[in-house]
Order: C-alpha cells, then sequence, then structure tokens
C-alpha cells in the first residue's frame, strides 16, 4: 500500500501488516497507522548519519542459506558506551525478529514466551544466575531455565526508520539484561511496551546472503 507522509508528503510503502508506526525516511516523521490512513506523532527526529551497515530497507535475503527475509524497520538504541541498531526482519517474510548489529557483531533475536513474575530491572546484578519459566524454540513446554546475567545497562530509543510494531518515541526507555541459557544468548527487554524475552543467535557475515 503506498501513501503519504503526513508532514512532508513524501509517498510512503507500506508492506507491513502489523506496523504499528512507520517512519518517513525523507523527514524523519513518525506516524501512527491506522485503517483510516496515518496520524503524525510528536516531531520530526532523523537518525544520525549511517556508519556503513551491512543492512537497508527492503533489502532480502536469506540466513544460513534456508531461511529467508525481509527488512521492513530499524531502530536506533543508545547507552554509555555509543549505540547500537536493530533491524526489523520478517522470516519467511511473515515472523517477526529482529537483526541486532553493534561494532560489526550481528545476532538474530527471536522472542520466546515467558510465565511467571519477570524480575525487577534494579534487582537483577551482572554475575547473578535467575531462573524463568520460558519456551524455548522448537519446544512445545514451558520449562525452567536458569539464566547467568553477563550485562545489564539503561539504554533509550534514538530514533527508528521504516515500519516497526509499535510507536517509536525517541528518549523512551529501553534497558535491557543479556544472559547465557543452556550455551544460548538470551536477552529480556525492559520498555514501555512491557517486559520481553528473546533467544540470540550469534551470526557471521557469510551466514547471510542477500538477493
Amino acid at each position: 500500500m503506498h501513501i503519504n507522509c503526513p508532514s512532508c508528503g513524501a509517498p510512503l510503502a507500506l508492506s507491513y501488516r502489523a506496523a504499528k508506526s512507520v517512519v518517513c525516511s525523507y523527514c524523519g516523521q513518525t506516524s501512527f497507522v491506522s485503517p483510516h490512513g496515518l496520524e503524525a506523532y510528536g516531531s520530526a527526529k532523523v537518525l544520525l548519519a549511517d556508519y556503513g551497515s551491512l543492512f537497508a530497507l527492503h533489502q532480502r535475503g536469506t540466513i544460513k542459506k534456508s531461511l529467508p527475509f525481509e527488512i521492513v524497520g530499524r531502530l536506533r538504541f543508545s547507552y554509555y558506551e555509543g549505540f547500537w541498531d536493530e533491524w526489523l526482519v520478517l522470516l519467511n517474510y511473515e515472523e517477526e525478529a529482529w537483526l541486532q548489529e553493534d561494532e560489526g557483531e550481528v545476532t538474530l533475536f527471536r522472542k520466546i514466551p515467558a510465565q511467571g513474575e519477570m524480575p525487577h530491572f534494579s534487582s537483577v546484578r551482572v554475575g547473578q544466575t535467575i531462573t524463568l519459566s520460558l519456551q524455548l524454540p522448537d519446544e512445545s513446554r514451558f520449562h525452567k531455565n536458569n539464566i547467568f546475567v553477563v550485562e545489564k545497562h539503561k539504554a533509550t530509543i534514538q530514533g527508528g526508520e521504516g515500519e516497526l510494531p509499535f510507536l517509536v518515541v525517541p528518549g523512551e526507555q529501553a534497558d535491557y539484561i543479556d544472559g547465557i541459557c543452556s550455551g544460548a544468548l538470551v536477552s529480556i527487554d525492559y520498555t514501555v511496551e512491557g517486559t520481553s524475552v528473546s533467544w540470540g543467535l550469534p551470526l557471521a557475515i557469510r551466514d547471510i546472503q542477500f538477493t
């Protein structure tokens, strides 16, 4: 679907059916997506200049030669060490996932279901082991899993572009805890949208082929 930015009038192509917001690549205006069109939210904010990313909006390709994907959006997060990017990808052109790009390292994160009360961000410390009831990938049941915490940071959303599953508000909280579970990466994200758990798969550059 093609529609115009309510701020600058630039044409926008919407392809992600679950998108709740879209960021204009011309003026940086974030807009609500509704059945009636787009409604501008807040002031326009363009992301800082790129740094030679591997990725770009609307790229298509495969991961490990077997998993098709399309990039439909990007978020930039800032914290005390700098910033990192997360690219919204549709795996098999329908499953929502994120390609995290941080200082040349790429990790594919997919959300996994969690049961029970989540730990408060302020109560968790690096080096601690926490236990969560998770439904791991390719499993049908929830099991208690021990997660060894290796990193914890306060972060904020710096900006975004493209189509995204929630409203992008620059400066909004986006804290996270990273850990190791059964040899795999696990990320617990704390945002205004709620708390979520994602399972991470580190990728080498050769694992990603563009078409």
